[in-house]
């Protein structure tokens, strides 16, 4: 039943992305960067949220899934509506690597039974496999997605000029 959540969830956010044309390229870099910002201070501000809070564990969990996610929501509402149809194609593989890299990286931080009972499932166990082929292949096609609508932003902008 939690394999099917997981597909879900994931699925969802796959969909989210491609149906906002949010340049998937940089939610999945986004997602990177909150995972090294959490990375480099999530202990940090999960203890102060938690003394500021007389102790209460939930804080830390909030404060570690903002520092996850929000680059990655910024970057979503930001750059929606950024892909063209040439592109959305190319879009899915970076839009499924970050909703696998997403569950990858929010597990852990939510903790307890739910993560302990994730963690036990067959899907988990494949996905913490193709880990870094996860992330080689996502980094290898933002870049080319990144390339191609950068080149396609400037010779946009090249037709205005007189």
């Amino acid at each position: 039943m939690i394999e099917y959540l997981l597909l879900a969830i994931m699925a969802v956010a796959t969909l989210l992305l491609l149906i906002l044309r949010t340049n998937t390229a940089l939610c999945f870099l986004a997602l990177c960067a909150g995972y090294v910002l959490l990375g480099a201070s999530g202990d940090n501000a999960g203890l102060i949220a938690t003394s500021l809070t007389s102790g209460a564990q939930a804080a830390d969990t909030i404060v570690r899934l903002t520092l996850l996610l929000s680059p990655l929501l910024v970057i979503t509402f930001l750059f929606k509506k950024q892909l063209s149809n040439g592109v959305i194609l190319l879009s899915v593989v970076p839009a499924l690597a970050t909703a696998a890299l997403g569950v990858l990286f929010v597990v852990p931080v939510i903790g307890g039974e739910l993560a302990a009972n994730i963690s036990a499932t067959e899907l988990w166990r494949r996905l913490t496999v193709f880990q870094e082929f996860i992330v080689g292949v996502g980094i290898v096609v933002s870049v080319i997605v990144m390339a191609i609508t950068l080149r396609k932003m400037d010779t946009s902008h090249k037709k205005g000029r007189h």
